[in-house]
């Protein structure tokens, strides 16, 4: 019995041109469609990290029944972490209880840290002509002075490094600390 009678099985040149050509199409369309993707999602992880974070101090304030405060800090992971005093909350932020419960006091017991993110995303507060450098909520969890509350209607407005208005999305937060998530084009995100 020799090779009478038997199929030979594989692939051809043709066949195999085709099925790497094929596999170089779908890679070519499925490789930017991931990282779309993925920075989409790394955005909107973002965006409800700091909405926890802002809900997170209103109930510590509510719960302790003292002022807290969260701010962007430019040194959130240090053994004392502070309020930087500037609108880039990307630089990462601290909730804390401030000292003597002053919302003027940039400094005190923190609740929690958020670290610088490593996404490059940038988050800045929006109008920044009164942006807030720290958001404070009384005992009742509701934004701790008239003036806080003025300057606490807008929006964190949270972008990719290559500012592409489709990735925009954004934090509003009205001035009684309600937060709703937006995409571009909606209620002002832009």
């Amino acid at each position: 019995m020799g090779g009478e009678g038997q199929l030979q099985v594989g692939l051809t040149l043709i066949e195999l041109m085709v099925v790497i050509a094929m596999v170089a199409i779908v890679l070519a369309i499925g490789i930017p469609e991931y990282q779309n993707f993925t920075r989409s999602n790394t955005l909107l992880a973002e965006v409800h990290t700091l909405k926890g974070d802002i809900a997170l101090a209103r109930s510590e304030a509510a719960t302790t029944g003292s002022n807290v405060v969260i701010c962007p800090s430019g040194d959130p992971t240090s053994a004392n972490p502070s309020c930087s005093g500037t609108n880039q909350w990307n630089t990462g932020w601290v909730v804390m209880a401030p000292t003597n419960s002053s919302c003027s006091d940039t400094s005190g017991a923190p609740f929690k840290v958020q670290g610088a993110f490593s996404s490059q995303n940038t988050v800045e507060f929006s109008p920044s002509s009164n942006a807030p450098t720290s958001l404070c909520f009384n005992r009742n969890g509701l934004p701790a002075t008239s003036t806080t509350a003025n300057t606490l209607s807008g929006m964190f407005v949270f972008n990719t490094p290559d500012n592409n208005a489709d990735d925009r999305l954004c934090l509003a937060i009205n001035g009684t600390g309600h937060m709703n998530i937006l995409a571009n084009g909606q209620s002002g995100c832009s």
